[in-house]
């Protein structure tokens, strides 16, 4: 397997505090939380990743053809966690491997690309072997009990080159499943640590069962709300979050 261990600062890598939290934790223990990256190949998981924890972006980054492991540490709502971020490949001779990633992972940042509806589309049968994994009946129950967000990555390509709308097909599959919805760009770097941050909220939620003032949906929101953010080109058409 390949491990890449991306550093910031500090002994994992990126030290940067979420939901405003201060570096002084108080008497909470760190506890460890691994969030699997899942979805097709090339939708830009690697990138978001690196995004995440280095704050940095690569233009013609490589596409992963074995699993990557990232390490870093983080505080939201003053729990410390250190992350385990599991970049899945896509390629199908390593799927023995995803399969254990499934079932270990505790959430799940389910990525596709804006500008390709296939991505989209197979996040379905990705979903079914998490839900198959984790031992549920059915995937669209899986927002009950498996962690998970909905990612539309590369929101800075020009909008003509979208595959999918947002109204309709991808607002249709997040009310299927529940799970909160962001649009992010890997590079510029829209929405990437609010994606993140969300996962951890719910994760920390769902898995850990801690309680936390964004204890209603695990994003800060009250649930189905949709709220408004400006995209790269400064319109208002795009939603930043979206729990159904």
């Amino acid at each position: 397997m390949g491990e890449n261990k991306m550093q910031s600062s500090g002994p994992y890598g990126g030290t940067s505090m979420g939901g405003g939290a201060s570096n002084n934790s108080g008497a909470k223990k760190q506890q460890e939380m691994k969030l699997v990256l899942i979805g097709r190949q090339g939708v830009g998981k690697s990138c978001l990743m690196m995004q995440y924890i280095s704050h940095c972006f690569e233009e013609n980054h490589e596409p992963t053809f074995v699993e990557e492991t990232s390490f870093t540490q983080r505080v939201v709502d003053g729990q410390p966690w250190r992350l385990q971020i599991i970049d899945t490949a896509g390629q199908e001779e390593f799927q023995y491997l995803v399969e254990q990633y499934f079932q270990s992972g505790h959430g799940f940042l389910a990525v596709f690309d804006l500008c390709n509806r296939e991505s989209l589309e197979e996040l379905q049968s990705v979903f079914k072997r998490v839900a198959r994994s984790k031992d549920l009946l059915d995937e669209p129950s899986m927002h009950m009990h498996v962690p998970c967000v909905i990612v539309g990555n590369k929101n800075d390509l020009p909008s003509d080159l979208w595959q999918v709308t947002l109204e309709e097909e991808v607002h249709t599959f997040v009310r299927q499943y529940e799970f909160p919805f962001f649009q992010t760009s890997a590079k510029t770097p829209y929405n990437v640590e609010e994606a993140f941050e969300c996962l951890i909220r719910e994760t920390a939620r769902k898995v850990f069962k801690t309680n936390s003032d964004s204890e209603k949906d695990g994003c800060g929101g009250s649930k189905g709300s949709k709220r408004k953010s400006k995209d790269h080109k400064g319109n208002q058409n795009k939603p930043q979050c979206v729990i159904s």
